[in-house]
């Protein structure tokens, strides 16, 4: 009677392994998934405040004989921040989009640029909080007045 008893412990114990291992693999699924949501859903979020910014291209000015150009735009991202000054160098034949900031400057002054020499940029600005203010962008050097 012994070894009936036996065979059944030994059947049981492999029944609740298998239980036990379907309920971890369950669950590890359910986390697995339930990151992705999680995931995807900060992504969208972020997408979704980063296009609730605007940006009105104020001026663009091509570098003499160069393959860059410099321009200078207007960040809105809505009642909640102030309205921002920002310059980016980019390629000509790009395009500056409503997820782009500025890659030289920003501040909430307006903003005078110019190209002094084929690789100097000058930007002017009447002072105020500044953000960001690069002195070298994509090999050009950045002067400020």
């Amino acid at each position: 009677m012994n070894d009936i008893n036996e065979g059944w412990n030994h059947d049981e114990k492999r029944l609740k392994k298998t239980i036990i291992i379907k309920m971890l693999r369950t669950i590890g699924i359910f986390l697995g998934i339930l990151l992705f949501v999680v995931a995807l859903g900060v992504y969208g979020l972020f997408r979704l405040v980063a296009s609730a910014c605007g940006n009105e291209i104020v001026n663009e000015i091509p570098q003499p004989g160069g393959a860059l150009k410099a321009v200078v735009f207007i960040r809105d991202c809505g009642a909640t921040t102030r309205e921002s000054y920002q310059v980016s160098i980019i390629r000509k034949g790009s395009n500056i989009d409503d997820t782009d900031t500025g890659n030289v400057f920003i501040a909430y002054e307006p903003v005078s640029v110019s190209w002094s020499k084929y690789n100097d940029f000058d930007i002017e600005y009447a002072g105020g909080q500044v953000f960001k203010q690069e002195i070298n962008v994509k090999g050009i050097r950045v002067n400020y007045k």
